[in-house]
Formats: structure tokens, C-alpha cells, sequence
């Protein structure tokens, strides 16, 4: 999951001008330290969060499944963004990595699952 994470992102990066190379798990930036994505942060955890729910919940079963994956590129595409942001902030704004790395993202993507 990591790396098809890095590879989506490199191409995200690609296409809007940022020089960026996927190495395993790590993008490689020209301009900057780069992102090595971890266990925790590959989208695994929240895909897994958002299944529970879902099951968890009332309704039709059929429709509950039918509805985990559409859920699953959503939170997916989500995640690529994630990373491509991030790796924008270290090559144009550096200081609000951290901030963004943090607090903004995690966040952004509990509102996700939540929203789902």
C-alpha cells in the first residue's frame, strides 16, 4: 500500500511541476529533504477504521459491502493528496510542514471517514 501510495503521488507531483522521484517507500524531492511513508501513515489504519463503521452500522449488508469500496478509493485518493500536499509544503513552504504533518491532515482525514 505504501508504495502504490508514493507511486500515485510522484505522478500527482509530476504533473504539477514538482520533481519528484518514487524510491520504495520515499519520494524523493529535488528540492527538498523528501517523504518516506510509514506503516502509520499509508491509509491502512483509516481504510480499516472506515470498514468497522460501516459494518458496524445498520442497513442491508449487500449495500454495506457494495459501499466499503467506493469508500476505500475515496479515502485512498485522499491519502495521495495527503502526501502530494505535504510534499509541496517542504519544497514551497517548509515551516508549515510540521503543523500540517500533525495536526491538518489527521484531521482532514478523520472528517473523511466521518463524512463517508
Amino acid at each position: 500500500m505504501s508504495q502504490t501510495v508514493v507511486h500515485a503521488s510522484q505522478m500527482v507531483l509530476s504533473g504539477v511541476g514538482i520533481e519528484a522521484i518514487a524510491n520504495g517507500r520515499s519520494i524523493e524531492l529535488a528540492r527538498a529533504f523528501g517523504i518516506r511513508i510509514v506503516d502509520g501513515c499509508n491509509g491502512l489504519a483509516t481504510i480499516g477504521l472506515f470498514a468497522g463503521f460501516v459494518l458496524a452500522f445498520p442497513g442491508s449488508t449487500r449495500r454495506r459491502l457494495l459501499f466499503i469500496p467506493s469508500g476505500i478509493r475515496v479515502i485512498y485518493l485522499a491519502n495521495v493528496a495527503r502526501v502530494s500536499l505535504l510534499a509541496g509544503l517542504q519544497v514551497y513552504w517548509p515551516p508549515v510542514f510540521e503543523f500540517v504533518h500533525n495536526l491538518g491532515t489527521p484531521t482532514f482525514f478523520h472528517l473523511i471517514v466521518f463524512v463517508l
